[in-house]
């Protein structure tokens, strides 16, 4: 995938262990992009908690504690993401790249005297084009759920307020966000110049009273 390729000519270390894919996750539902798998040499489920850091900048993102060995960070983008687990020095400066077609799965082994980690592949590519993933607020900053882009594949906002847009290269594409009780905004999602991969802020207003 190109957001990989984009690590790699940033020097970013390489995250190629083993292949863990899932099923591609094209729902706006609550999706993950990250689950980590911590186990014993048993492969049973290891209570503990895993921290979640944005790669560049090292800030915590969330604190996560493992259920019966997952821990499930929820809230990702297209920036790439580090992982910390209590006693595994392996899985530092290790950068991760969310793809929001699928979980990203790291598979985390502890032992007696260190640990293995099993981390993601992607060996598919998207056709030529940029990702786009709106995240769409209120006022406040709070994020709506149930926000529809229209103009594109018709999708709807998740609990973290993500709608998800594809364009191929060379398109320029004005898209409507709207959402029960809000003003509809216009956005212009432009892939006509380069590839990318690429946030887009939306706030959306209140409707105000009917005259």
């Amino acid at each position: 995938m190109e957001s990989l390729a984009r690590l790699g000519r940033a020097g970013l270390p390489a995250v190629a262990l083993l292949i863990c894919a899932s099923v591609p996750a094209l729902a706006q539902a609550d999706f993950c992009g990250l689950s980590v798998h911590v186990v014993s040499e048993k492969d049973d489920p290891n209570d503990t908690q895993v921290t979640i850091l944005d790669f560049s900048s090292g800030t915590i993102l969330g604190i996560v504690p493992t259920e019966r060995g997952v821990a499930e960070y929820c809230d990702t983008g297209f920036g790439a993401l580090q992982i910390r687990v209590p006693f595994c020095t392996a899985v530092q400066n290790r950068a991760i790249a969310p793809d929001w077609r699928r979980t990203m799965d790291v598979t985390v082994t502890l032992t007696e005297s260190a640990c293995r980690v099993i981390f993601p592949v992607i060996i598919d590519y998207l056709p030529s084009g940029c990702q786009f993933l709106l995240r769409v607020r209120d006022e406040k900053g709070a994020p709506i759920v149930g926000a529809h882009l229209r103009g594109g594949e018709p999708t709807t906002s998740d609990r973290f307020g993500r709608l998800y847009h594809f364009d191929r290269m060379k398109t320029q594409q004005a898209v409507i966000v709207d959402a029960p009780g809000m003003e509809p905004k216009a956005v212009n999602l432009d892939c006509s110049v380069r590839i990318f991969d690429k946030e887009v802020p939306i706030t959306l207003t209140r409707l105000g009273p009917q005259q």
